[in-house]
């Protein structure tokens, strides 16, 4: 895995902004601590976990809190394929069960520490499996340091967003999950479709977070 790529402009100056504006975060970030976990509590699980956690607040109050996720390791992982030679992206349509409509993202998928050795084995995987392509040079989206990007406030999942440039055709794809058969469709869209979808909210969530970051990603490496 290929480390994260530095910015485009003047060194001294990029040096000098990269230092002002983590200095700004770092200022924002000391303002909240986490609260007291007095108990946590399994009430179910299968796929989901659901649990009730009793935290105690500031002022001493404690509070009941129902958290729900994917027990295996909590954590999933999204992956924005870009095609240099044609500046073009490949999205999935993929039905999602919870609201009965279909839903265009990246290939994405849970981490399953027993299956996979790292974060990254996991997305060659899903990449694999939902996209039928493989290979590639493969960037993370966030500092390795990073835990992974909250999912939502009650959730206790977090995910994390990879690029991979140039990736080939899978000719020998890893199998879809039987429930995936026939629920997912592959597209090659162009960034300005990819863009339409991100900003007329098109996209799940972490994968809107993921094309956002790659975006960017890409625009500060001058490959768009």
């Amino acid at each position: 895995l290929n480390q994260r790529m530095g910015s485009t402009c003047r060194p001294g100056l990029a040096r000098a902004s990269n230092r002002r504006v983590s200095d700004e975060i770092r200022t924002m970030e000391g303002k909240g601590r986490s609260l007291p976990v007095v108990s946590t509590d399994q009430v179910y699980k299968t796929y989901w976990e659901v649990s009730m956690r009793r935290v105690q607040h500031p002022n001493g109050q404690k509070v009941d809190y129902q958290l729900a996720g994917h027990p295996i390791s909590y954590h999933y992982v999204v992956v924005f394929p870009f095609h240099s030679n044609t500046k073009k992206v490949t999205i999935i349509r993929e039905w999602q069960q919870g609201l009965n409509e279909w839903w265009f993202q990246f290939p994405t998928g849970g981490h399953n520490p027993k299956k996979a050795n790292s974060l990254v084995s996991t997305a060659r995987f899903e990449l694999s499996e939902e996209a039928h392509l493989t290979n590639g040079t493969w960037f993370r989206l966030i500092d390795d340091d990073h835990k992974g990007i909250i999912e939502c406030s009650w959730s206790r999942n977090r995910f994390t967003p990879f690029i991979v440039l140039d990736p080939d055709k899978d000719t020998n794809p890893k199998p879809k999950d039987c429930e995936e058969i026939n629920t997912i469709h592959v597209f090659q869209v162009s960034i300005e479709v990819l863009e339409r979808l991100l900003v007329t909210g098109k996209l799940t969530p972490s994968s809107a977070c993921c094309c956002a970051m790659g975006l960017a990603w890409l625009k500060r490496r001058t490959k768009l």
